[in-house]
């Protein structure tokens, strides 16, 4: 059962993706059907703007955890350690929000990874960053996203569904396409468990 949920949060990806793809088509219909003109007859318009999207094939990453892992009652765990190797595969796809890439770009994502508790998991999300850097080699983007983890919140415990709104931090090497996604997650104690403190480091790989 376990894994049929993760399948199904992965859908929820694609249907991320499809909602990004058919996000300016309403416009680009309005405006051939009030202004003729506007497209030649048969023309095929793009529902979105040029330069169209990136993709990005997220890779395994690394994590740094502030707290030691605990019981329910707040008491240490000795034996057990959180995980900081965070194996998986994802997607990302990126578009310009704007007339071009010096100004906003949404990113949507999903694919699974180990959690901190060392289980698989998945996670799918949507990110809003604004390009503060775009020079010859690299580029930096800042903001912040709506993520759905599908992962553990206790050792050996069952996964459960948990949303977040999470700052993130990404850079990339413009001529390598290689890049780094950050995200910092606050301690948050929840009906079901605990989500552990951490700064999370992703490697991407663009195309």
């Amino acid at each position: 059962m376990g894994w049929i949920r993760v399948g199904a949060l992965m859908g929820v990806g694609f249907v991320l993706c499809g909602m990004v793809h058919a996000e300016g088509a309403p416009w680009s219909i309005m405006r051939t059907a009030v202004d003729p003109g506007a497209a030649p007859t048969g023309a095929v318009t793009k529902p979105w703007p040029s330069p169209a999207q990136h993709l990005t094939i997220q890779l395994p990453g690394m994590s740094h955890h502030f707290d030691a892992p605990v019981d329910e009652d707040g008491e240490p765990l000795p034996e057990r350690r959180f995980n900081e190797r965070n194996w998986g595969i994802g997607v990302q796809l990126e578009r310009n929000l704007t007339d071009d890439w010096d100004g906003w770009v949404g990113k949507t994502a999903f694919g699974v990874m180990k959690d901190s508790l060392d289980a698989m998991g998945g996670y799918a999300g949507h990110t809003w960053q604004k390009r503060v850097v775009n020079g010859a080699s690299y580029t930096v983007d800042a903001g912040a996203g709506a993520f759905l983890f599908y992962r553990t919140l206790r050792f050996d415990g069952q996964h459960v569904l948990v949303p977040a709104a999470l700052p993130v931090l990404s850079a990339t090497h413009k001529r390598w396409n290689l890049g780094i996604n950050v995200v910092a997650v606050p301690r948050v104690k929840l009906p079901d468990g605990t989500m552990p403190g951490v700064i999370y480091a992703q490697f991407t790989k663009g195309y």
